[in-house]
C-alpha cells in the first residue's frame, strides 16, 4: 500500500488532521510534543487505500531531538506518494523554510495551511492561490477541528504528484547560510500575507495574566488543587471509588461471584477466583473499582486542561525554577503527564531537548511523581488529617528538589535551552475531551488488567509451593523496620509491579493505621521505584544500567525517607 506522510512543527494540527483523513482517534491536545512516536492508518476514497502515517514534531530537517530523529529516518527510508506538510496559518513565514527543503530536495510536496479560523481571527488573510503559483506544489487551507479542507486533501493525495524526481539525500549538518537564505526567502513570499492589527480581547486579556508570575502562579497553584486534591482524590478515590468498591462490588458483585464460585468442586480454584488474592476478590476489583474510576477522573480533568493552551503557560511560568533542577520549562510537560501515567509521562521525556535533561526528568518521574490512581489513593487517605497530608506533600516537594539539584551538579552534558511555542488559548470541546479519556482509560485498563491478573496467578502459585509466606516474611521484617504494621508488607509487594497496585493495598489496610504510620507508608509507596511498565520504558529510553542504576538509587532514597520520618513522627 502506497503511503503518505505527515509532517510540521509541533502543535500544528498533524494528528487532527489525521484523526480526519484515517477516522482513528490518537492523543491531541493543545501543546507540542503530543505525537512521540509513528501512528499509522488507512484512508479510502473511491475503493482505493492509502496509508497515512503521523509523525512527532520537527522544526528542520537537520533533527534536535529524538522523535525528530524518528520523523527524519523516515524521511529517508521510505518512498511516499506525497508528504503533507502542515503549517500553522497563524505562523506561516517562519515555517515555510522547512517547505522549501522539501522542495528542493524533490519530495512530492503538499502544503497543508491549517487553522484558518484562528488566522482570521487575528486578522491575517491569506492568498493560498498565489502561494500555490509561486512554490509550484498543491497548497491546501484547512480549518482540522471542523473537517473544512478534508475533502480537498483526499482528492489531491489520490492523484499522483506530477514528475517525480528522485529525492535528493537529507542534510545531515547545520547549514546556517542556507537556512538563512531560505528564511529570507519565507519572509519574501509572507508579503503575500496581509495582516490587520490584533484586536483586544479577552483571551488576550486572559493571556497576560496567566503569563504574569505574580497573577500566574496563585493561578497555577489553584488549578493543580482543584485538579489533583479536589477532584482526583476527593471527587475520584473518595465518592466514586466509595460508590463502587463498598456497594456495587461488596455488596452486590462480590457476593454474587461468590456463589456461583463455590459451584466449582475444587478448593484451589476457588481460591484463585475469590481468594484472598484472587482474581475476582483482588485483581478484577483493584482494577475496575479502585483505579479505573481514578484515572477517569483524572484523564478527563486532565484532557480540558490540555485542550485549552494552559500547560505551555505553566511551562513558561516554571522555567526559570526548573533550571536549577537541570531542566527547562519545557520539562513540566513529562512532569505534568506523569501525573496521569507514569509510563505514558517517560515516553513523552524524548521531546526534551538533551540527554542529560531526559535522564534528569526520567530520574524524577520515577522517585517523585506518583500516577494519578497512586495520587489519588494517597489524596483520599491522608484528606482527613491535613497535618499529614502537609508532612507527605513537603517531604515528597523536599526529596524532588534535592534530587534535581543534585542531579543537576553531577550529571555531565549539555544544559538545555528553552524554546517553546504558546499555542492561542481556546476552548476545549467536550466530545473530543470525552473521546481522549474514553481512550486512554481504554489503554490503561487494558495495560493494568493483565498484570493484576498475573499477580493474583502469581501468588496464588506461591501460596500453593508454600514460596509466597517467606516472601511475606522477609517483606515483614522490612516494613516493622519502618515501624509499620506487618500487613503492609502485601502492598509494598504488589507495589513492585505496579504502584498504584500497591496504592489500592495500602488503602484496604487504611483502618490498621495511626496517622503517623499513614504518613509514614503513603511517603514510602510515593517514593518507590518505578512499576514494571515504566522501568521497561526507561531501559528503552536511556539504557539497561542507566535504569538498574535509577532503581537502586530510589530503592535507598525511599527506605532512609521511610526511616527519617519514623525517628521524626513516631
Amino acid at each position: 500500500m502506497e503511503k503518505v506522510i505527515l509532517i510540521g512543527n509541533p502543535n500544528v494540527g498533524k494528528s487532527v488532521l489525521f484523526s480526519q483523513l484515517t477516522g482513528e482517534l490518537v492523543t491531541i491536545a493543545n501543546y507540542p510534543g503530543t505525537t512521540v512516536q509513528l501512528t499509522s492508518g488507512v484512508c479510502q476514497f473511491k475503493n482505493r487505500k492509502l496509508e497515512i502515517i503521523d509523525t512527532p514534531g520537527l522544526y528542520s530537517l537537520v533533527p534536535f531531538s529524538k522523535e525528530e530523529m524518528i520523523t527524519k529516518q523516515l524521511l529517508e527510508q521510505d518512498n511516499f506518494r506525497w508528504v503533507l506538510h502542515v503549517v500553522d496559518a497563524k505562523n506561516l513565514a517562519r515555517m515555510l523554510p522547512v517547505t522549501l527543503q522539501l522542495i528542493r530536495h524533490n519530495y512530492p510536496v503538499i502544503l497543508v495551511v491549517n487553522m484558518l479560523d484562528e488566522a482570521a481571527h487575528l486578522g491575517i488573510k491569506l492568498d493560498l492561490k498565489q502561494l500555490s503559483a509561486l512554490l509550484g506544489i498543491p497548497v491546501i487551507g484547512t480549518v482540522g477541528t471542523q473537517g473544512q479542507g478534508i475533502n480537498e486533501i483526499i482528492e489531491t493525495i489520490f492523484s499522483r504528484p506530477a514528475k517525480p524526481k528522485p529525492k535528493q539525500r537529507l542534510p545531515q549538518t547545520i547549514d546556517y547560510e542556507q537556512l538563512y537564505q531560505l528564511a529570507e526567502e519565507a519572509r519574501y513570499l509572507s508579503r503575500y500575507i496581509t495582516t490587520r492589527e490584533q484586536p483586544i480581547t479577552p483571551w488576550s486579556t486572559l493571556d497576560k495574566i496567566l503569563l504574569t508570575p505574580i497573577t500566574g502562579l496563585p493561578i497555577a497553584c489553584f488549578v493543580l488543587y482543584l485538579l489533583f486534591y479536589k477532584l482526583v482524590g476527593q471527587v475520584g478515590a473518595g465518592i466514586i471509588v466509595d460508590f463502587l468498591d463498598e456497594r456495587v462490588f461488596s455488596q452486590h458483585l462480590l457476593p454474587f461471584c461468590e456463589r456461583l464460585v463455590l459451584l466449582v468442586p475444587w478448593p484451589a480454584i476457588q481460591d484463585l477466583l475469590i481468594g484472598e488474592f484472587g482474581l475476582i476478590t483482588l485483581a478484577i476489583r483493584y482494577a475496575c473499582a479502585i483505579i479505573l474510576p481514578i484515572i477517569g477522573v483524572f484523564f478527563f480533568v486532565f484532557s480540558i486542561l490540555e485542550d485549552t493552551g494552559y500547560l505551555p503557560r505553566l511551562a513558561f511560568l516554571l522555567n526559570r525554577s526548573l533550571n536549577k533542577l537541570g531542566l527547562s520549562g519545557q520539562g513540566i510537560i513529562p512532569l505534568v503527564l506523569g501525573l496521569g501515567c507514569g509510563t505514558m509521562a517517560t515516553a513523552v521525556t524524548r521531546t526534551l531537548e538533551t540527554e542529560r535533561e531526559r535522564k534528569i526528568a526520567i530520574f524524577l518521574l520515577a522517585l517523585t511523581i506518583p500516577c494519578s490512581a497512586q495520587l489519588g489513593l494517597i489524596m483520599a487517605l491522608l484528606s482527613t488529617n491535613t497535618k499529614a497530608l502537609l508532612i507527605w506533600f513537603t517531604t515528597v516537594l523536599v526529596i524532588f528538589l534535592w534530587s534535581g539539584t543534585l542531579l543537576n551538579l553531577l550529571l555531565p552534558g549539555l544544559r538545555p535551552t528553552f524554546s517553546l511555542e504558546l499555542p492561542p488559548l481556546r476552548i476545549p470541546y467536550f466530545i473530543v475531551s470525552l473521546q481522549k479519556t474514553i481512550a486512554r482509560m481504554s489503554w490503561y485498563f487494558w495495560e493494568i488488567l493483565p498484570i493484576f491478573m498475573i499477580t493474583s496467578i502469581c501468588i496464588w502459585l506461591a501460596e500453593q509451593s508454600g514460596l509466597f509466606p517467606k516472601i511475606i516474611m522477609f517483606l515483614e521484617s522490612t516494613v516493622s523496620i519502618l515501624g509499620l504494621p506487618k500487613q503492609l508488607a502485601l502492598p509494598f509487594l504488589l507495589g513492585f509491579l505496579r504502584r498504584d497496585y500497591g496504592a489500592a493495598g495500602l488503602y484496604d489496610l487504611q483502618e490498621l493505621l495511626n496517622w503517623q504510620q499513614l504518613t509514614i507508608a503513603c511517603t514510602v509507596l510515593t517514593l518507590f521505584i518505578p512499576c514494571l511498565a515504566q522501568f521497561t520504558v526507561i531501559v528503552k529510553e536511556t539504557s539497561l544500567i542507566w535504569a538498574f542504576t535509577t532503581l537502586l538509587i530510589i530503592m535507598a532514597i525511599a527506605f532512609f525517607t521511610g526511616l527519617t520520618l519514623q525517628w521524626l513522627l513516631v
